[in-house]
């Protein structure tokens, strides 16, 4: 009778612990497509020196997304390291069309709904921090600001929280390039 009941109770646990798995996989699955790429901080680490990376970085502004760079920064830090910012312009990913609201709801987690809104630009500023770790580990935290401007009922630029969509793909286009100069 023991080992009845020692058996029913080893099948309930175990049935508990699949159906906990099964229901996190299920809810990996339902993340709407819009939320794939949200993160709380957007950051990788790859193994190049320094100035492959600080360099591809900005490639990636210059080149990649046709934008002005505002301010570039390398300094030594006190243990030999280096450290480096770099702070994009405003980039314009929509302009003057009728897709501006559709990509600034593409790449935005909440945007604003205005009733009435016209909105004339989307825009991104890119603010990449480059850390040497070590020799040849470096890591690269994006810090990304999305606006946009609203030009019928309240006349100001209007700033919201990225879902990670752009950040995703600066750090896809950072990689490749890493990739190709290590070749």
């Amino acid at each position: 009778m023991k080992k009845f009941i020692l058996f029913i109770a080893c099948a309930f646990i175990l049935s508990q612990t699949q159906f906990v798995a099964f229901s996190q996989t299920e809810e990996e699955k339902n993340v709407p497509e819009r939320l794939k790429y949200l993160r709380e901080k957007y950051e990788e680490n790859f193994e190049a020196n320094f100035q492959t990376v600080f360099d591809a970085c900005k490639t990636f502004i210059e080149k990649e997304i046709s934008c002005q760079i505002l301010s570039q920064k390398i300094r030594e830090m006190e243990d030999g390291k280096s450290r480096g910012v770099i702070k994009s312009e405003l980039c314009i990913f929509a302009q003057n069309d009728a897709t501006v609201f559709p990509k600034i709801q593409k790449y935005a987690l909440d945007p604003p709904f205005i009733r009435g809104g016209v909105w004339t630009s989307g825009r991104m500023k890119y603010v990449f921090i480059v850390t040497e770790i070590e020799a040849n580990n470096i890591n690269v935290e994006l810090r990304g600001e999305l606006s946009g401007f609203e030009d019928n009922a309240s006349f100001k630029a209007h700033f919201f929280n990225s879902n990670g969509l752009l950040e995703f793909q600066a750090f896809e286009a950072i990689r490749e390039m890493i990739n190709n100069a290590n070749k």
